[in-house]
């Protein structure tokens, strides 16, 4: 599937009402930190994210929360997918395996599920589902194709 299809399936998902992105915002450490307990406990954690990448683990998904929750707020497809697929490039550059989203993006489920009132998981959760159902497809895409971030290039001095 390309990049293109992706997008388009993507203006698919329903909105997020103001109130369910503001709660996300206002809970994305809460469903960090409880992220990182639920992961950290798998026993293949350090499998399904290579030597020495708990820390970068933590920060993503800590990151993960918080884009989730301005995606929430101002829903852009393109620059989700472009999001994707730049996640994955990076992540499994440095080591994550591809089967970590398989596990790490059910578990976020279940922590909103948990967490949020049923009707402001059920605003949130087709994003997921679709993240779930078409992960194949970015991980496809994303070994053949640099996402568009990477072709911005570097900062001069860094």
């Amino acid at each position: 599937m390309e990049k293109s299809q992706l997008i388009l399936s993507a203006t698919s998902l329903p909105s997020v009402s103001e109130s369910v992105a503001l709660t996300l915002t206002d809970r994305a450490d809460h469903h960090a930190a409880a992220l990182n307990a639920a992961m950290t406990a798998m026993p293949d954690f350090a499998e399904l994210i290579g030597p020495g990448n708990e820390n970068l683990a933590r920060s993503n998904h800590l990151n993960h929360f918080r884009y989730m929750a301005s995606l929430a707020s101002v829903f852009d497809p393109v620059s989700l997918v472009e999001a994707v697929v730049w996640v994955l490039r990076t992540y499994r550059a440095q080591g994550f395996r591809l089967a970590y989203w398989d596990r790490m993006l059910p578990q976020a489920m279940q922590i909103l599920r948990e967490d949020l009132p049923p009707e402001h998981a059920a605003e949130v959760l087709p994003i997921y589902q679709w993240l779930i159902d078409h992960m194949h497809h970015f991980a496809e895409l994303s070994e053949k194709t640099p996402s568009f971030f990477e072709s911005l290039g570097t900062v001069p001095g860094e």
